[in-house]
């Protein structure tokens, strides 16, 4: 791992966003200056060996935790989370991970990608939206696949679906017909083993799926989406 560090520490300096390196023991190796003083340390050694619970987040270090699990498995996605900087300034932040892989094609740690991002219209009103329909949602995935593989279309009728649109709603967000909302209703029943449209609700709740953002909407006026009745 040590090999590796070396060889990214150019791309980590000059790089805009927070970077750093973890091994598979989520032990840092490595860290750009804007990561650094983001975590509150002066310089790289003092790093080394040290985990998230060792920096000014070590309060928010149950969130990472699942991500990093799933970026270790090479499962790459990006997630949103409330972060502490060693100002005491709480932010929101866009994390991606991804896997370092050796050239024997084995997982030696992970790379962390950050950056802060100001709260969007669209992020402010599905924050509030969940607060209504009481969620309590403490983060938020983009991308994250889910074990019953559902499309991109079922995917984001179940987004809807869990935030109270009506099947008209969803036609109307989407460009899609009644039916075929109906349609993909029915289909994530029968991926879910769920026979009522508010049970897909309640296994979305329970398998986290409730926090996951679809790719193909960011792309799209996701507040006016929101708002829509």
């Amino acid at each position: 791992m040590e090999a590796l560090s070396n060889s990214i520490l150019y791309a980590l300096e000059q790089s805009p966003f927070l970077m750093v390196a973890k091994d598979i023991n989520l032990e840092f190796t490595s860290a750009n200056r804007r990561w650094l003083n983001a975590a509150g340390f002066d310089n790289e050694e003092l790093i080394i060996g040290k985990q998230d619970t060792d920096c000014a987040w070590a309060e928010k270090t149950h969130l990472y935790l699942q991500h990093e699990a799933d970026t270790l498995n090479n499962i790459v996605y990006t997630s949103i989370q409330p972060t502490l900087l060693s100002s005491g300034e709480q932010i929101w932040m866009n994390n991606y991970k991804f896997p370092i892989i050796d050239d024997k094609n084995k997982i030696q740690g992970i790379m962390v990608i950050a950056h802060v991002i100001e709260i969007p219209s669209w992020n402010k009103t599905l924050c509030q939206l969940d607060e209504k329909n009481r969620f309590n949602l403490e983060q938020y995935f983009i991308g994250k696949p889910v074990f019953e593989n559902l499309t991109k279309r079922e995917s984001e009728v179940l987004f809807f679906i869990a935030r109270g649109k009506s099947t008209k709603c969803i036609a109307n967000i989407l460009n899609i017909s009644s039916r075929t909302v109906e349609k993909h209703v029915e289909n994530i029943k029968i991926k879910f083993n769920c026979r009522k449209k508010n049970e897909i609700i309640d296994y979305a709740i329970s398998q986290g799926y409730i926090a996951i953002i679809p790719n193909s909407l960011l792309s799209t006026h996701l507040k006016d989406m929101l708002t829509a009745t």
